[in-house]
């Protein structure tokens, strides 16, 4: 008889280790990395309460209409703004505004919540792919939440440069997440990043390109090693991204107030002092605007040359490739964004005049550091600590003048939003503080809002009919002044002022005065008008002044200046050493019965 035994045993006792405690070093690491993005919040949302007003900014005065009716039309969304093409751009400025209660401070607030949210998920993205975190990876929030960036972060239409910053950003975080080219999920959002490019204007189809060509390599990489599903995804975004550029040139109109470069010369040193704008104004500080290389330039060409190199020792490498090749592509990218900014914008003195476009060129500074952060180097643990020790060194004067300049505008519109809560009549109003070329537009857009109910709005006056008396212009008294072919020019370093008397003393609702107005700066002209019994200056508390007779640039223009008191004079003050005005008549307007 065969007997079988069946011995019970108790099944093996199979015990997960418990996790290897995170290394001091690292729980210190990120604890300053937290640190530092946390201060660079605060500092982001305190310049955003200091800075935002209740009304629009420059080019957010296009897109009240929209704000009128956001759902009237998906052309309203698409029609061209300069040469942009921002759909994206104006439909998040839509949104924020509306789901405020139409308050125009929205904007610049969901501007410094997506830098900081952009900053947080790139810093964790480059631990996460170097296998734990580096007290240098400090340099993320120092570079992304940069207050040097500050027209960007000041002027919530600035979502557009923002828009496609942070969609480059975005990027740099899934190529270097290991696996990124296996996984279909990832693939689909560098697919989406590509497709909402062109979207964001220009400045987001200058980089469309380079990562149309990233994804079309991922796609042959993927097919090539059996992975269908993320190839298909990868070369149909692809295909996607690049069928959006001609769509985006249809019917596209050339800007006629933008004079390209001619110059190879001036095109190259706008090229190369491009790639210095990503640490903020500083580069102004060492190397104002002008003719030759400014040293954040130079230091920056020199970083990107060794980390071209770098880039192309670990295409030799599989593990490494897809990450080389995506973090190449990006700085590709927008290196061409740098060149047509270069070209596009010839006529200014250099690109670094316009602080706009430093938000544009951070990307190259994040991905330069994270190319040596993420990519086993000798050299890169000093590398990575010179672009922290950049940053830091730049960030007190990058706060001291962005505070300094959200002031000034803060002070601006503040003065702007009391004439119309006091009751001046919207030409007056618009006509104190706008240039002769976007009156008419800026005073459209002030109407519609009254119309709609915005805040501020509702206590604004529209013009009444106005009766028009010319009268001689009779300088009695020029100081300070030269006088020729009918200009007074300011002679000597200090401000100069004509005085012109009125036929008599009567009671004076406004002047129309009709000018020519030349300046040496480059954006206005120091000046005064003001009235007062003896034309004395300042005037005395309750007497009126316009803050800016702007350069008319060969064309006569009008100013509208309300009075509303008597006067037998008008007093005109040129600050600037240079400035010319020649005065062609004036006119008292009088409110008719």
């Amino acid at each position: 008889m065969l007997r079988t035994r069946f011995a019970w045993r108790p099944a093996p006792v199979v015990t997960t280790p418990d996790p290897a405690p995170e290394p001091a070093s690292d729980r210190i690491a990120f604890g300053v990395v937290t640190a530092v993005w946390v201060v660079c919040l605060a500092l982001l949302l305190v310049f955003a309460a200091r800075a935002a007003t209740r009304l629009p900014l420059l080019d957010e005065h296009f897109n009240v209409p929209l704000l009128a009716d956001p759902f009237g039309s998906w052309r309203a969304y698409w029609h061209q703004h300069n040469e942009h093409r921002i759909p994206v751009p104006k439909l998040l400025f839509v949104a924020a505004v509306k789901l405020a209660g139409n308050d125009f401070r929205a904007p610049v607030f969901m501007n410094a919540v997506l830098v900081a949210a952009t900053a947080a998920v790139l810093a964790r993205a480059v631990a996460k792919a170097r296998g734990r975190w580096a007290v240098t990876d400090a340099a993320v929030p120092l570079a992304v939440m940069n207050l040097g960036q500050w027209e960007n972060l000041l002027w919530g239409f600035q979502i557009q440069f923002f828009a496609s910053t942070l969609l480059a950003l975005m990027m740099l975080a899934l190529v270097i997440g290991r696996g990124f080219a296996g996984s279909p999920a990832r693939v689909a959002a560098a697919g989406l990043v590509t497709l909402l490019l062109p979207l964001c204007g220009a400045n987001g189809l200058a980089l469309t390109p380079a990562f149309a060509c990233f994804l079309l390599y991922v796609g042959v990489v993927n097919l090539r090693t059996g992975r269908r599903l993320a190839g298909g995804i990868a070369l149909a975004a692809a295909a996607a991204g690049l069928a959006l550029i001609p769509l985006y040139f249809q019917g596209l109109r050339p800007p006629a107030h933008h004079t390209t470069a001619r110059s190879l010369p001036v095109i190259a040193v706008n090229a190369v002092n491009f790639v210095g704008l990503g640490f903020g104004s500083v580069g102004l500080t060492v190397h104002g605007p002008g003719p030759g290389v400014t040293a954040y330039a130079a230091g920056m060409m020199t970083l990107l040359a060794a980390t071209a190199g770098l880039l192309a020792l670990r295409l030799r490498s599989p593990e490494h490739r897809v990450a080389a090749v995506g973090i190449g592509c990006v700085v590709g990218g927008v290196l061409c964004l740098g060149l047509g900014l270069a070209y596009g914008r010839g006529a200014m003195t250099g690109v670094l005049a316009a602080n706009r476009y430093t938000t544009l060129a951070m990307p190259l500074v994040a991905a330069a550091y994270i190319a040596w952060a993420v990519f086993p180097s000798r050299p890169g643990r000093w590398i990575t600590a010179g672009v922290l020790a950049v940053l830091i060194a730049g960030s007190w004067a990058n706060a001291r003048e962005a505070f300094a300049v959200g002031r000034f505008w803060r002070d601006k519109q503040a003065r702007t939003e009391a004439e119309i809560r006091a009751g001046l009549p919207v030409t007056f109003v618009v006509d104190r503080h706008v240039p002769p070329a976007e009156r008419d537009y800026i005073r459209a857009a002030y109407l519609l809002l009254r119309r709609e109910g915005f805040s501020v709005f509702r206590d604004l006056v529209p013009d009444a009919p106005l009766a028009e008396t010319p009268v001689p212009v009779r300088v009695v008294r020029a100081e300070g002044l030269e006088e020729r072919d009918g200009w007074f020019r300011v002679v000597g370093p200090k401000p100069g002022h004509l005085v012109v008397a009125l036929p008599d003393r009567r009671y004076v609702y406004g002047l129309r005065l009709d000018y020519e107005a030349g300046s040496p700066r480059p954006i206005g002209l120091v000046s005064l008008v003001s009235w007062d019994a003896d034309g004395s200056y300042p005037p005395r508390p309750g007497y009126g002044i316009i803050d800016n007779l702007y350069p008319t640039h060969g064309t006569p223009a009008d100013a509208h200046v309300f009075v509303d008191r008597e006067t037998d004079l008008v007093r005109i003050d040129l600050g600037d050493p240079g400035s010319a005005l020649r005065l062609h008549a004036v006119t008292i307007l009088s409110c008719r019965e």
